[in-house]
């Protein structure tokens, strides 16, 4: 059994028909190569090799036409021709031998293509060997086509043999290239001498004359390497020990690449003395696997220890791999009384596989059991948490009480910031107002609200004094109660119980010295809340204090440092709205194209004439700058025009179409807005609005057509005569006067656009000929003139005349009969006389020509 070579060498042998005589000519056999590689070069070498000791002076006479190794480039074909010389002397009969094809290049098998050599005797002996056996295979395979076997599937191959001899013979079937236990041979079963009893034998007797079958059953295991096999099956005789018949049999063992995988035992608890899965990877499969083992949780809480990683398992072998998971984390364990239940997945990765869209390898899950802590440390956990948070509560509850109680009543907040809505449209300035409201006004010197871009740039800012905005009409000042509970505390703690509020609604922020203009765009606004010194800057009196009693007094703090700031995130200025265009629309989806303006003499044409009517309807046209209109115009012959019409616009109005725009509310409307076309053809128009900002928007009509113009036949006339007037003319042609010619014109409507026949004959002319004359056959009969004109969408018209001649047959003429002269009165009764000369027939005169007079002595002869 041979492989080929890697699927790489492709190969035929052509053998000459058959046999050869000791000390003839030479035994040809044809061998075709062919490098079925895209991308590498072959180098083959073939020679051949004997089957047996009888075949071994084989080995020495060959010859080959092409000296080795033979170089084959990529997709390149050769043919190598194989002479076998055979001497006088040499036995007749069947040898058998290998032609056997080697690379040198490494990874590539061996290729053997099992022959046969039949030597013919002598004349004499010729009729001994046509008594030889006969056999074939069925099915029957080929080398380019082996039968293919699933892997553990049986193939029962039929062996036919016939007895050609004049006696009983028994014939044995022999596979020596086959494995032991790879086949199994049946012959048929034999009746014995006993009536009703069979027995089944090792080997196939037939009678003269008579055809058998031996069976074959080839059961390759399921580990079977995959690949191309071929077997030399040899019949022998048991009468004839030195006659050896050779078949070929090919199959090819299809790839098996099953895989199971086991994990035991499916669950471990740890930590415990046993912590190893044991994973068990079997290849039932029938080619060599080279895998990578991986394990992990959907968790990542363990990791997994693998021994070995990665395993290389030939077909049937079996390995047994270690699996130890570990924490990661120790932390992580859990303190409750229930064991945590990790589930795992062990992965197998193909190594040697490196396409993407291969088919996934088996998987196996386990589960680990994380056993919780120990109860005694989980108590002593608690309690310790317990002491540490009711210590941590005393020292909570007094800062709290400091800190949200207390100094709040003393230093001003900002207890709100806000703006009055989210999103504000563009306008001229800055639209945005803002909300506020400030606890404790009176501690606060003044408010400064600033203005950042989205990027985080500083725009504007302006300060506002607390004392302005008291009095101003877009803030109230009111007195805010606290709780109970809060005002007791604050006044055990010496503070004024009641809090001042200064609200502020619709804020515009309004710099006197510069104006600020904000674009559409996302904007933040920041509010800074400065605290008084203990002298006021500007000598204004401090606010009235309820409670008739003062405050601790508090550090001076500098005028350039925020106490507190609140900052909007998410201001927006929107952009005016964008264009947009509603409709875009023809009056008419189809034109029809008359240059010269004529009529269409009568013929109902529903396509109106150019220049093409375009409605469109444009919302929001505020920023529209320009209106552009492009129209691309393919004419029939395929020759593409563009044009381009251009309107700028002025409030909304493109200048221009004054006449069929306006402009009604955001609404521009256009009307009837003419295109002019210069040919036939399709127009595919397109509407485009460029904005102040540069942006441009389109839309495109489906493509017009302007059909070109109809056909129309403004005159056809036969000797200056219209047809329609004169549909039929009649001739009586004398074949003895000038023949007649008759003359022929017409007028085509817009002719450089119409493909213009005059029918029968001479079939199409040119659109500038307009007339011919035609000369009319001396024979009689009816001839017809069709002419038709078509355009380029293949309407038609035609006008036609008819034209019937006769042949003047003339008048047949009177005969003149002249007698001679004589000088004897006749004699009736008697005979004439022979030698009396005949009378002489005179033709008539032509009748163009005039008879001449006779003169007074010259006179027709009288006849009696």
């Amino acid at each position: 059994m041979n492989t080929l070579l890697n699927e790489a060498l492709s190969t035929k042998i052509e053998s000459q028909a058959g046999g050869v005589n000791p000390g003839g000519a030479s035994f040809e056999q044809v061998i075709t190569l062919l490098n079925q590689s895209k991308t590498e070069t072959l180098h083959v070498t073939l020679r051949i090799i004997a089957n047996d000791q009888r075949s071994e002076p084989l080995e020495d006479w060959y010859q080959l036409s092409e000296s080795m190794p033979l170089m084959l480039l990529p997709d390149q074909e050769k043919k190598v021709s194989l002479f076998l010389d055979v001497p006088a002397y040499f036995e007749a009969g069947l040898y058998s031998y290998d032609i056997e094809l080697k690379s040198n290049q490494p990874g590539l098998d061996m290729l053997r293509q099992p022959q046969q050599l039949r030597v013919l005797p002598p004349v004499e002996q010729i009729t001994n060997y046509q008594n030889e056996p006969s056999f074939g295979l069925e099915p029957p395979t080929r080398s380019e086509q082996p039968y293919q076997l699933q892997p553990g599937t049986p193939f029962p191959v039929k062996i036919q043999i016939k007895n050609h001899s004049r006696k009983v013979d028994r014939f044995f079937l022999m596979c020596p290239e086959l494995e032991k236990g790879w086949f199994t041979l049946k012959y048929p079963e034999t009746n014995l001498n006993e009536p009703g009893l069979l027995t089944r034998t090792d080997g196939l007797q037939l009678n003269p004359g008579d055809m058998g079958e031996i069976l074959l059953l080839l059961h390759p295991p399921k580990t079977a390497p995959a690949g191309y096999y071929s077997s030399t099956l040899r019949l022998k005789s048991r009468n004839r020990n030195d006659l050896i018949l050779i078949n070929i049999l090919y199959f090819q063992i299809l790839v098996n690449e099953s895989l199971e995988v086991a994990l035991t035992p499916a669950t471990r608890t740890i930590p415990s003395p046993q912590e190893k899965f044991q994973l068990s990877v079997v290849n039932g499969g029938n080619v060599v696997r080279e895998l990578a083992i991986a394990a992990a949780d959907p968790a990542d809480l363990f990791t997994y220890a693998i021994a070995p990683d990665a395993v290389a398992l030939l077909p049937g072998e079996i390995a047994e791999i270690a699996i130890v998971p570990s924490p990661k984390r120790s932390w992580r364990r859990s303190w409750r009384g229930t064991p945590q239940e990790v589930a795992f997945t062990v992965t197998l990765l193909d190594l040697q596989q490196e396409d993407d869209w291969a088919e996934p390898l088996p998987t196996t899950t386990g589960t680990v059991l994380w056993q919780s802590r120990s109860p005694w440390l989980r108590w002593l956990l608690g309690l310790l948490v317990g002491l540490l948070m009711l210590a941590g509560a005393l020292g909570l509850a007094y800062w709290l009480l400091k800190e949200l109680v207390v100094k709040p009543g003393e230093e001003p907040r900002i207890q709100e910031f806000s703006s009055t809505q989210a999103a504000y449209p563009v306008a001229d300035g800055n639209p945005i107002r803002l909300n506020w409201n400030i606890q404790n006004p009176e501690q606060a010197d003044r408010v400064e609200i600033t203005y950042f871009a989205e990027t985080g740039d500083r725009l504007h800012s302006q300060s506002f004094a607390q004392g302005d905005l008291a009095q101003s009409e877009t803030c109230t000042l009111s007195t805010h109660r606290p709780h109970a509970m809060v005002r007791l505390l604050r006044r055990l703690y010496g503070r004024e119980a009641e809090q001042n509020q200064l609200i502020c609604l619709g804020v515009l922020l309004r710099p006197s010295a510069e104006a600020i203009a904000l674009s559409p765009g996302h904007y933040q606004a920041q509010l800074d809340l400065f605290k008084a010194g203990s002298a006021n800057a500007e000598g204004i009196a401090p606010w009235p204090r309820p409670w008739g009693f003062k405050p601790e007094q508090s550090q001076p703090n500098q005028t350039n440092q925020a106490v507190e700031s609140q900052r909007l995130d998410a201001l927006q200025i929107l952009p005016a709205a964008p264009p947009e265009i509603v409709s875009f629309a023809a009056q008419a989806q189809a034109y029809r194209w008359n240059p010269a303006g004529t009529t269409s003499n009568g013929q109902a044409d529903p396509y109106p004439a150019p220049p093409i009517r375009l409605n469109w309807s444009i919302q929001n046209p505020e920023t529209v700058t320009t209106l552009e209109l492009s129209y691309d115009q393919t004419a029939y012959s395929g020759q593409v025009v563009s044009n381009r019409l251009s309107y700028s616009l002025r409030d909304g109005q493109p200048q221009g179409l004054d006449e069929v725009c306006r402009l009604e509310g955001n609404q521009l409307t256009c009307n009837a807005v003419p295109v002019p076309t210069d040919a036939p053809g399709n127009i595919t128009l397109t509407l485009t609005l460029i904005t102040t900002d540069a942006q441009r928007i389109t839309q495109t009509l489906g493509a017009i057509e302007v059909r070109p113009p109809l056909p129309q036949i403004l005159a056809f006339t036969v000797n200056q005569q219209d047809v329609q007037t004169v549909p039929q003319h009649f001739f009586e042609l004398d074949p003895d006067q000038e023949p007649v010619t008759l003359s022929l014109a017409w007028a085509i409507d817009n002719p450089e656009w119409m493909q213009v026949e005059l029918l029968p004959a001479p079939g199409q002319l040119p659109g500038d000929r307009t007339s011919l004359t035609h000369t009319l056959a001396p024979l009689a009969g009816v001839l017809s003139f069709t002419l038709q004109v078509t355009n380029a969408l293949g309407e038609q018209v035609s006008r036609s005349v008819m034209i019937e001649t006769t042949i003047l047959t003339p008048e047949p003429q009177p005969v003149v009969i002249v007698l001679p002269p004589t000088t004897e009165a006749p004699q009736p009764e008697s005979e004439p006389d022979l030698t009396t000369p005949s009378p002489i027939l005179l033709a008539p005169p032509p009748p163009e020509q005039v008879q001449p007079e006779l003169s007074e002595d010259e006179h027709l002869p009288e006849v009696h």
